[in-house]
């Protein structure tokens, strides 16, 4: 069920993203990374981290929330790269300062 991602959610995630840091605040998972280099073999994964942070910087973002292992408040939403429609699920760490990027791929089905 999509609902409006929360706007609190949203800022502090564009926070984390900002600083582009994987060694810290961006934990990539290697399915996301394999998904978004198979797709985009000339992008950068900063592209990657300035597009999702883009998205999110918008007043109405829409998606559903997603229960994960990690602790946090994980949602799966829709972006847009080079005209191609794209699935990311991503975690906020109960901390603020960390994230977790799980998908960055094509939707694989029609609903989140």
């Amino acid at each position: 069920m999509e609902v409006l991602i929360p706007e609190s959610w949203k800022k502090s995630v564009c926070n984390v993203l900002r600083t582009h840091d994987t060694k810290k605040g961006i934990i990539l998972r290697e399915r996301a990374r394999r998904a978004w280099q198979d797709m985009f073999p000339n992008a950068f994964l900063y592209q990657l981290f300035v597009t999702l942070e883009d998205t999110l910087s918008q007043p109405e973002v829409y998606g559903s929330e997603k229960k994960m292992d990690e602790d946090g408040i994980a949602y799966a939403f829709y972006f847009t790269f080079e005209e191609q429609k794209m699935y990311a699920k991503v975690l906020l760490h109960p901390d603020g300062k960390v994230i977790i990027i799980y998908s960055a791929h094509r939707p694989q089905k029609e609903k989140l």
